[in-house]
């Protein structure tokens, strides 16, 4: 057991050994595969600092008579150029004044340019916008991280086929599938990137003259239009708010309206009652009193 610890011990260090070495080894060494992605269409530039690669998007604005037409031989001009399409949306036909189309085309790097040419042949190019993202050291991490993973994956097979005890075969395979699921993983990102590096994406939208979007103004008047619909959206959301507050406020009128009411009556209610006031009798006692004299005789003194 003990050995098979200081085993795995010689892996971890070794694996930290191959990924500290592995930035120096992707700038030498490593410069073959980079020169394989460069021939699939990476974009690529020899100089002191070795190859660079690249991941480039943009869009492609244009006016045309037909957006149903010009969008399928631009889908054509794609494919002819090593590419293919990813999305494509088409709204209208040749007769409808507002028809539209738009198409994702993923096109190879080395291509870019002369496709970009080729779409001016299809209509009127309004506005084109190329955005240029470097991934050189994303490149090298992942290519020093998946050989790093590889040789440890392959020091801990050995291992295992010398493990003895089924504790040590237990723990070799432990270590073992959480390196190969990692290894996976890398694996996936790289061929994404290299993907990405490869084929460029492009967004290309068709309009009608009468379906193009209108040029946003620019200057004092457009500034004055702005702050006019700016001051409408917010008196329009105020008189909205204070319709949804109304009957509330209504509901919460007559609420105050009962209680004060029922609060004023009560008093009045108790004023009215008549008072149940005690009379007492001669020598104090209580009960009832009479004015006619007593029977006997006059009234007067007994001799």
């Amino acid at each position: 057991m003990r050995s098979l610890m200081q085993s795995l011990a010689v892996v971890a260090v070794l694996l930290v050994a191959g990924c500290s070495g592995g930035g120096a080894d992707s700038g030498a060494g490593g410069a073959q595969p980079h020169a394989a992605r460069s021939e699939e269409g990476a974009v690529s530039d020899e100089g002191a600092g070795g190859e660079q690669s690249f991941v480039v998007t943009g869009s492609v604005s244009m006016l045309v008579e037909d957006p149903a037409v010009s969008v399928a031989e631009a889908a054509q001009l794609v494919e002819d150029a090593g590419g293919h399409v990813q999305e494509r949306v088409e709204q209208g036909g040749a007769d409808d004044d507002y028809a539209w189309a738009e198409l994702v085309a993923r096109i190879p790097a080395d291509e870019v340019t002369e496709t970009l040419e080729e779409l001016k042949g299809l209509g009127e190019v309004r506005d084109t916008s190329i955005q240029s993202e470097e991934v050189t050291d994303q490149v090298r991490d992942l290519d020093a991280r998946i050989r790093a993973l590889e040789i440890s994956i392959t020091r801990l097979e050995e291992l295992l086929g010398r493990a003895g005890t089924v504790s040590e075969i237990v723990e070799a395979e432990q270590v073992l599938t959480e390196r190969q699921s990692e290894l996976e993983v890398l694996l996936g990102q790289q061929a994404a990137l290299a993907d990405d590096i490869a084929l460029s994406t492009f967004r290309i939208e068709m309009w009608t003259e009468g379906a193009a979007p209108e040029e946003p103004a620019t200057g004092f008047w457009a500034g004055l239009v702005n702050g006019w619909n700016a001051l409408l959206a917010t008196l329009t959301g105020l008189l909205q708010a204070i319709g949804t507050l109304l009957p509330w406020l209504a509901f919460a009128a007559l609420v105050a309206a009962v209680v004060l009411f029922v609060r004023r009556a009560l008093p009045r209610r108790r004023a009215a009652r008549p008072s149940a006031t005690p009379r007492f009798g001669p020598g104090g006692a209580t009960g009832p009193t009479t004015s006619l004299p007593p029977q006997g005789g006059p009234t007067g003194p007994v001799p």
